[in-house]
Parts: structure tokens; sequence; C-alpha cells
């Protein structure tokens, strides 16, 4: 009887040592498939928004030449420089649209989702940075989902596009009339 008893223990402990074996396993392999499931469907995501996005930008493309612009260039890269530390560091920035209208050279960002909303502090950010680095005298959002062209601007405290372009031309004014001076004078 006593190793009856002792047999059914050992095979008992045998038992629950496998069970406990068993749950550690599916419960590692349920957090393993989970992750990956989860990071399949993070990439489902974003495949999904880069082709909405891609379908605004083919919708951008149809409104501007329905709407008489010219396409400059599309997707307008540039590499501008920031200063870190004394440090120069350059950086890229993409633009969906380059345009031209009634003399005025435009950049156009097309937006879809969320994004649409300029006051989103993405967009704006963006919007931004394009409009300080980029040459052009506008800048539109596009709002592919709605089919709308938005002007969007900024006040620069103390600094903005008129303000350089007029001090540019009366330095440049100055400069003329200093050099036709001393042409003037050497002649």
């Amino acid at each position: 009887m006593c190793l009856d008893m002792i047999n059914y223990f050992h095979n008992f402990n045998s038992f629950l040592l496998l069970l406990i074996i068993i749950v550690i396993l599916l419960f590692f392999t349920g957090f393993f498939f989970n992750k990956k499931i989860s990071c399949f469907n993070q990439s489902l995501k974003i495949k999904k928004r880069f082709k909405i996005a891609r379908k605004g930008e083919i919708s951008t493309r149809e409104f501007l030449i329905q709407n008489n612009f010219k396409i400059l260039k599309e997707q307008a890269v540039i590499t501008p420089y920031m200063t870190i530390d004394n440090k120069k560091y350059k950086f890229s920035l993409r633009a969906d649209f380059i345009v031209f209208k009634k003399g005025i050279k435009a950049l156009v960002d097309a937006k879809t989702g969320s994004a649409i909303n300029p006051l989103n502090p993405l967009t704006r950010r963006q919007m931004l940075e394009y409009f300080i680095n980029y040459d052009v005298q506008k800048v539109y959002l596009f709002d592919a989902s709605n089919k709308v062209l938005r002007e969007v601007s900024f006040e620069m405290k103390g600094l903005s596009r008129k303000k350089l372009f007029l001090s540019g031309a009366i330095t440049g004014s100055f400069v003329t009339l200093f050099l036709l001076l001393i042409i003037i004078k050497l002649i």
C-alpha cells in the first residue's frame, strides 16, 4: 500500500511537472505568435496608409492638371542644413509637388485622413518646414479626401518673406548704386 502511494505521488508529481512545462510552453508560444501577428497587422496598416497616400497624390495630380497648374516637379527633394552647437547637419525634405500658375511658383502637399487638418501639429510643422525651406511663393495643402486646395501661410515674428524681399531689394539697390558710382568715377 505504501509503495502504491509512493508510485501514485511520483506519477502525480511527474504529471504535474509535465503539465507546468506544457503551460509555460503554451504561454511562450502564444506570446511569440501574438508578437508575430501584431507585427504583421502593423505592416498591413502601414501598407494601407501608403496606398491611401499614393491615391491621394494621384488625385492631387489630376486636380492640379484640371485646374491649370503646371507641375514643375513631383516628389521634390531638397537637403537643407540646420546647425546644432555650431555644427551643420543635413536633412531631407520631400514635397509632393512644385507647381506654377499665373506667375506664382508654389508647393502643394497632398494629405489624407487626420493629416488634412492644417492645425494637426505634425501637418502644421511639416508645412512650416516647407514654407521656410523651399524657394516658392506659396504653400498649399491639398485635402485629397474632399478635393480642396488650401493656402497655408505663417506669420513670422520679426522675419517675414516680405521683409526679406524688401531688405534684399533695398540692399541690392544700394550695392547697384554704389557700383554705378564707382564705374562713373572710373570713366
